[in-house]
């Protein structure tokens, strides 16, 4: 797995799951449990089961100095992300479309986490 990937994925995770605590290679699941897991056993990239529910929570996701959420939208081999009046994110497919998807959400945490510090 690609360092693109790994840090892609724990930047997803981080967005979904703010109380998981991610090492360099490990993922503190901070369950009461003291669960741990490898990065590597991340799979935003490769899951549409995954990624899914990352679109849905930025789909829910005000955006800053806006009245409206963010709005993801796949359309044959692209995906943007919008606001009420611009697009925030665009990508294009390179031969696979939850690529294409996955790499909009990294644009749009990295922007979105830009816009809230």
């Amino acid at each position: 797995m690609s360092k693109e990937i790994i840090e892609g994925n724990k930047l997803i995770d981080i967005f979904m799951n703010p109380k998981h605590t991610i090492f360099d290679y490990w993922i503190n699941w901070n369950d009461g449990h003291g669960s741990l897991s490898h990065v590597e056993t991340l799979e935003y990239h490769t899951s549409w089961d995954w990624l899914m529910p990352v679109v849905e929570k930025i789909n829910k996701t005000k955006i800053p100095d806006n009245k409206f959420p963010a709005n993801v939208i796949i359309y044959r081999t692209t995906c943007h992300i919008n606001d009420d009046n611009q697009i925030l994110v665009e990508t294009a497919s390179r031969g696979s479309l939850i690529i294409c998807v996955w790499e909009a959400v990294i644009q749009f945490i990295t922007w979105y986490n830009q816009q809230n510090t």
